[in-house]
């Protein structure tokens, strides 16, 4: 960094800044039907949670977490016969 001296390194401060202001603007602009559709997914998931009702992948990821071996989606299928 010494061979920049200290107002390149501020050059390159205020672009990043720059870019990153400019990025935020962009997709605050464009992506506005995302994030209002994302945001009302993680409403309706935390209005269920709030009622106690449990989700497919929520229910295996804690019997994951503990340790618990048993799949929500019920037991799995016989394994095959060995062949002779």
């Amino acid at each position: 960094m010494s061979d920049i001296g200290v107002g390149g390194f501020i050059v390159y401060v205020v672009a990043a800044a720059g870019a990153a202001l400019i990025s935020f603007a962009v997709s605050y602009i464009f992506f506005g039907r995302l994030r209002a559709a994302v945001a009302a997914d993680v409403a309706e998931r935390r209005e269920r949670a709030k009622r106690g009702e449990v989700d497919d992948d929520t229910a295996e990821e804690d019997a994951l977490l503990e340790g618990d071996d048993a799949d929500p989606a019920g037991p799995p299928p016989p394994a095959p016969s060995p062949r002779s």
